[in-house]
């Protein structure tokens, strides 16, 4: 029996690297969520009534549950996340959420810095997703699933606030990991070296989002946005919440009740709604999205089960033809360290380049193959670059028959996924390449690279960095 976990009650998994579930857990149930039979429940049933054959006749099924639509709906009300704040805890030093009695939902942590100061923030035992604002204005974020606790800030001169904003994304449920589950951070905070101290630190569980002070004006600044919309409703019956409307990453609220998480990212693009959470005539949805996102809801009938089409991801899930960059044409190589904590590598000195390739010399593991996480450039002042354009031109394989493994799982956004060179019935040697096309010339001063992260097998020792303008030439 599929089902959901409703509010912030989604588990989380440990693969290697921190792996959060989505809202709904079907995984392939013979009953679903809202209760529809599939093509599995229809298997597990005849292979049942044919083992009784005619000594016994399983009873019908009952009837599949009744869905409705409902027209897009449109948001008129905001009400910022830090607009009006709760009574705040304060402390030297940060302390986790639990500290402060509170188990799920986000918490923020507050500070005085004086500039000018410009260095990495380091958030020591974060947990799971912080976003950085300098006086209300976002400057980075940090993300568990790739193991990472601290951005780079920029601090002008005098007397200035910063905010860390953290979201607790699901408890690890099984193994060893369960221990240190703590949310938010435990500290402590440094700042280009240098310990930060007196924290305001105040806590959003999130509950009675309906009584926020909701009003037509947009909020100051980058901060987390409710949104408030109403839809009409003659006959309720169950539906499913469309998300993928300019929404990014949040939760969703109708009439009250909190029916779990969506992010754009992810394989499940709609939230179930029951039928019992609505009522005849005027019904109230909020949306929070913590990331600037904002668009429109409709109701739809099925589940929508898709990995959405991530604006910043790769467009070409194909081999391609094969290039060979000149030697003239190298702007980097080394050697990553072992381990499967994401690397940042610097060049030189900035190079002018659209095509990059990525050679794999050798493995750490000795074996034949290459892996990739994800990628991500750097533009001259050290900035990620937006990944709208790219696209992968070739890889010199990927395999597709024994795991999905494409090369364009390297700009997913999703560290459990990874580009594989083919292992089922060919196990092609070193060395490998990946080409990606970065859609115009920018100007790089590095890149980083994540290595796969639930096995050694491919992560990537020895290795090459092309770089150029225009294409490169094909081999021969």
């Amino acid at each position: 029996m599929g089902g959901t976990s409703f509010g912030f009650m989604n588990g989380a998994n440990w693969e290697g690297a921190y792996t959060p579930d989505v809202t709904n857990y079907d995984y392939g149930a013979p009953i679903s969520e809202n209760g529809t039979l599939t093509d599995r429940y229809r298997t597990f049933r005849q292979t049942i009534q044919d083992y009784y054959g005619d000594t016994y006749k399983l009873p019908e099924p009952p009837a599949q549950p009744e869905m409705m639509e409902l027209p897009p709906i449109t948001f008129t009300e905001t009400a910022g996340m830090f607009s009006r704040l709760p009574q705040p805890s304060i402390r030297k030093e940060p302390v986790h959420m639990e500290a402060l009695g509170q188990s799920l939902g986000f918490i923020l942590y507050r500070t005085k810095v004086q500039g000018p100061v410009k260095g990495e923030l380091k958030m020591n035992n974060m947990q799971d997703r912080a976003i950085v604002y300098v006086d209300g204005k976002r400057q980075g974020a940090a993300d568990r699933r790739y193991k990472q606790d601290s951005c780079d800030v920029v601090i002008p001169s005098g007397l200035h606030t910063v905010d860390i904003f953290v979201e607790n994304m699901g408890r690890i449920n099984f193994g060893g990991q369960i221990q240190g589950e703590r949310k938010g951070i435990r500290g402590p905070i440094t700042l280009d070296g240098k310990k930060l101290e007196n924290f305001l630190i105040y806590n959003f569980p999130c509950k009675g989002v309906e009584l926020l002070p909701f009003s037509g004006k947009k909020p100051a600044g980058d901060q987390p946005v409710f949104h408030r919309g109403y839809f009409n409703v003659s006959n309720p019956k169950d539906t499913y919440l469309d998300m993928r409307d300019g929404w990014k990453k949040g939760v969703v609220w109708v009439n009250g009740r909190n029916l779990g998480r969506f992010w754009f990212i992810g394989s499940q693009q709609a939230l179930y709604c029951p039928g019992e959470y609505l009522k005849p005539g005027k019904n109230e949805i909020v949306v929070l999205d913590v990331d600037g996102g904002f668009g429109t809801v409709k109701g739809v009938k099925e589940a929508i089960y898709e990995v959405n089409r991530d604006p910043a991801m790769a467009d070409v899930f194909r081999v391609g033809k094969p290039v060979a960059p000149a030697a003239g044409q190298l702007v980097h190589k080394g050697s990553f360290a072992k381990g499967a904590d994401q690397q940042e590598i610097k060049f030189r000195a900035p190079v002018q380049a659209r095509y990059i390739a990525i050679v794999s010399k050798n493995a750490h593991d000795n074996g034949p193959h290459a892996a990739i996480a994800e990628l991500n450039f750097l533009d001259a002042s050290g900035n990620l670059l937006p990944r709208e354009q790219w696209s992968v031109v070739y890889a010199d394989s990927h395999e597709t028959t024994g795991e999905a493994a494409q090369a364009g799982l390297v700009m997913d956004n999703q560290p459990t996924t990874y580009w594989h060179t083919k292992w089922q019935g060919d196990n092609p040697q070193h060395p490998h390449m990946i080409v990606l096309d970065l859609g115009k010339v920018q100007k790089l001063s590095g890149f980083r690279y994540l290595p796969r992260q639930n096995r050694e097998n491919g992560r990537i020792k020895d290795y090459e960095v092309y770089a150029s303008p225009k294409p490169f030439k094909p081999a021969k």
